[in-house]
C-alpha cells in the first residue's frame, strides 16, 4: 500500500534531513529560508478508469501538505521540497490513499577548498506499467512509488595549472512493486591540463559504476586518456587509450567491452577551438556484439567555446556496438536559450524492461468496442458472419536484468520576452536489448507558452504529444499514441494564497484499438503559503 510506503519513506527521510540539518547548524551560519504550505487540489475527471466506452465520472480530491526549505551559506547548500498527499475518489473510496513526494539535495563542504559532502534523496509517483498508461497519476491512479537515495563525497581543484574532479557515492534506488531496484556503488575523476600548461597536454576521464539487485550484479568502468605534447605550432601530436568493460552475471553472462589504443593529433584552431582526431588499434582478437573482430577505427572530437555563454562539444568514433557519438551544444543570449544534446549509454536494472504477453484470440462482434464483448462462453450460439476472430496481447513491465544500449536527444529551447515565455522540449530514446536485440523507442514534444496578464495573473497554454513504442520493427510492435492539451489560469490572491485553474483533454491511440480512450479533466488548486 502507498501509506505504508509513504511512512517508510517519511522515517529515512527523518533520519537523513535531521543529520544533515544539525551539521549545517553547527558547522555554518547561513540564510533559511522556509515555507510550509497548505494545499487543496479538485480534479473532476469524466474517465476515470480511461477506457474507450462505458466511461465512469469521478472526483478526486487532494489535500497536501507541503514544506519548501533552501538554505546558503559560505561552503553549503541544501533544498528540501516535500508535499504530503492525501488522495479521496468519489466513485471508490477503495482506492482513498496517501501519497508523498519528495526532492531534496545538498552540498556540505567539510573544509574550505576540500573535501565536501554531497547527497540528494528523490521519491515520486509515476506510472506502474507505461504499456498500460504511460500518463498514469495519482488522479487515474495505477501508480508506483519510487525512491532515489545518494550520498558520498567529491573533491574539486580548479587553477591556471590543473583541473581535478573526482566523487565517490553510495546509490540506492527502491519500488514498491521491487522493480528497478538497484543498490551500488560510483565514482568519477575528470582531470586537464590548466592554461599555464606549456609542454605537455592531458584530458582523462574516468567511471566506475556497480549495481547489484538481490543475486544479481553488474560492473561497468569506461576511461579515456589523451596525452600529448604542446609544441610552437597549431598541430600537436598526442596517444589516445580507451577502455570500457560491461560485466555481471546478468542475461546471459555476457561481457562487452571496448578497448584500443592508438596516436593523433589535435588542430587548435584558435585558443577556444581545437579538434583531435586520431588512428586507434583494437586490443587483439576483441570482438563486437555480433562476434566479430574489431577493426581499426578513426576517432574524432571537436571542442568549440566561442563565448561564455555557447560551447559545443561533438565526437565519433567506435564501441563494441558499432559507430558510437556524442554531443552537447549549449547556447544563451539575453532572451533565448537552447540546449541540444546526444548520448549513448549501457544500462541495467531501470524500469524500462517490457515482456509481450499473448492473451489469445477471441471471436468479437464487428463493431465491438471493448474486449469483454469479444468472450463468448461454450455452448453459445451465433452468426460467425458477424464476428471476427481478434488477437489481443499485451505487455508486462518486468525486471530489468539484462544489459540495454540507450541512445537518446534532448532539445530544450526557451524564449522569454517581456510579457510572454515560449518553450519548447524534444526528446527521444532508442532501447535496444542487447540480448535480444529488440528496441522499444519513446519520443515526445511539448510545447508552451506563458502569459502574464496582469500583475497578479497568468495565463499558459501547454500542447504534449507522447509516443511508445514496443518491439519495434517485430511481429508484435505496438505503438501508443497520446496527445494532450490544457490551459491554465493562475490568480494571486494576495501575496500568500492563489489558486489555479485548468481544463485538459488527453488522446490515446493505440495500434491495439482496445486501449484507446479520451479523457477530460477540469481542475480547481487553492494554495495557502505560511
Amino acid at each position: 500500500m502507498a501509506t505504508m510506503a509513504m511512512g517508510t519513506a517519511n522515517k529515512k527521510l527523518s533520519v537523513i534531513c535531521l543529520a544533515i540539518l544539525t551539521s549545517l547548524h553547527t558547522a555554518h551560519a547561513g540564510e533559511w529560508d522556509f515555507t510550509p504550505s497548505l494545499t487543496l487540489e479538485e480534479n473532476y475527471t469524466d474517465n476515470v478508469e480511461l477506457v474507450d466506452a462505458g466511461e465512469t465520472e469521478s472526483l478526486v480530491s487532494q489535500l497536501g501538505i507541503d514544506f519548501s526549505l533552501d538554505y546558503l551559506a559560505q561552503g553549503a547548500e541544501f533544498t528540501f521540497n516535500s508535499s504530503s498527499i492525501y488522495a479521496t475518489y468519489s466513485h471508490d473510496h477503495d482506492l482513498d490513499d496517501g501519497f508523498l513526494e519528495l526532492d531534496t539535495n545538498g552540498r556540505f563542504a567539510l573544509w574550505p577548498n576540500g573535501i565536501a559532502l554531497v547527497f540528494s534523496a528523490t521519491v515520486e509517483n509515476q506510472a506502474r506499467n507505461g504499456a498500460r498508461n504511460a500518463l498514469a497519476d495519482i488522479v487515474s491512479g495505477d501508480t508506483v512509488q519510487t525512491e532515489r537515495y545518494s550520498g558520498g563525497f567529491e573533491y574539486q581543484i580548479d587553477n591556471s595549472d590543473f583541473q581535478f574532479f573526482a566523487n565517490a557515492t553510495y546509490n540506492l534506488n527502491q519500488a514498491d512493486d521491487d522493480i528497478g531496484e538497484q543498490e551500488g556503488f560510483s565514482s568519477q575523476i575528470l582531470t586537464k591540463n590548466g592554461n599555464a600548461s606549456r609542454n605537455v597536454f592531458w584530458d582523462f576521464n574516468a567511471n566506475y559504476l556497480e549495481r547489484t539487485n538481490n543475486d544479481q550484479d553488474s560492473k561497468r568502468h569506461i576511461a579515456e586518456l589523451k596525452l600529448g605534447w604542446i609544441t610552437n605550432y597549431k598541430i600537436n601530436p598526442f596517444i589516445r587509450a580507451y577502455n570500457e568493460d560491461n560485466t555481471g552475471n546478468v542475461g546471459n553472462n555476457n561481457s562487452y567491452e571496448s578497448n584500443s589504443y592508438g596516436v593523433g593529433l589535435r588542430w587548435l584552431v584558435t585558443p577556444r577551438f581545437y579538434l583531435d582526431v586520431s588512428y586507434n588499434k583494437p586490443e587483439d582478437e576483441q570482438q563486437n556484439i555480433d562476434g566479430e573482430e574489431q577493426e581499426e577505427y578513426v576517432n574524432a572530437e571537436v571542442n568549440w567555446q566561442p563565448t561564455s555563454r555557447t560551447t559545443l562539444n561533438a565526437s565519433y568514433g567506435q564501441r563494441f556496438y558499432g559507430e558510437s557519438y556524442s554531443l552537447d551544444l549549449t547556447h544563451r543570449n539575453k532572451r533565448l536559450t537552447n540546449s541540444i544534446r546526444y548520448s549513448e549509454e549501457v544500462q541495467v536494472f531501470t524500469r524500462d524492461n517490457y515482456e509481450y504477453l499473448p492473451q489469445g484470440a477471441f471471436w468479437c462482434p464487428i463493431d465491438f468496442i471493448e474486449s469483454s464483448e469479444c468472450y463468448v462462453e461454450p455452448g453459445d450460439n451465433f452468426n460467425f458472419d458477424d464476428y471476427n476472430l481478434v488477437t489481443f496481447n499485451d505487455f508486462e513491465i518486468i525486471e530489468d536484468n539484462e544489459f540495454s544500449l540507450n541512445k537518446r536527444v534532448a532539445w530544450t529551447s526557451e524564449l522569454k520576452l517581456p510579457r510572454t515565455t515560449f518553450s519548447f522540449d524534444l526528446n527521444f530514446n532508442d532501447r535496444e536489448s542487447l540480448e535480444t536485440r529488440i528496441s522499444d523507442r519513446n519520443s515526445g514534444a511539448n510545447f508552451k507558452i506563458d502569459r502574464r496578464v496582469s500583475g497578479y495573473s497568468t495565463v499558459d497554454l501547454k500542447l504534449t504529444y507522447t509516443e511508445k513504442l514496443f518491439d519495434y520493427q517485430t511481429e508484435n510492435e505496438r505503438t501508443d499514441r497520446y496527445r494532450q492539451y490544457a490551459i491554465n489560469y493562475k490568480r494571486d490572491l494576495n501575496a500568500k494564497f492563489n489558486f489555479n485553474v485548468t481544463l485538459a483533454h488527453v488522446n490515446r491511440d493505440s495500434s491495439q484499438e482496445t486501449f484507446n480512450y479520451k479523457e477530460s479533466r477540469v481542475t480547481l488548486k487553492f494554495i495557502k503559503d505560511f
